[in-house]
């Protein structure tokens, strides 16, 4: 799940506790700021202004990447719509 405002916030289906947060990056921007949800899952915010370069109307395929701290790999991805106007 994604959330825009001034920051691009990703909902993962993953334990945060699991994630190394300085290996995440969305479509190579790299994350501001994490934590976990109510859940314990991850949730991850990068900076408006790094993210909306990289992406156009009317769509857009985000993927999430990073490591755990034992070094596996994991990555999702997900397809948004995009509208022109900077309006989510």
């Amino acid at each position: 799940e994604m959330c825009i405002r001034d920051r691009v916030t990703v909902h993962a289906d993953i334990a945060y506790s699991r994630v190394d947060a300085v290996t995440l990056l969305l479509n190579g921007v790299a994350v501001s700021v994490t934590k976990s949800d109510a859940n314990g899952s991850l949730v991850a915010k990068f900076e408006l202004d790094s993210v909306k370069d990289i992406v156009g109307p009317p769509e857009a395929t985000f993927v999430l990447e990073g490591l755990t701290h034992d070094g596996t790999p994991f990555a999702g991805s997900d397809t948004v719509r995009v509208t022109g106007g900077g309006e989510p």
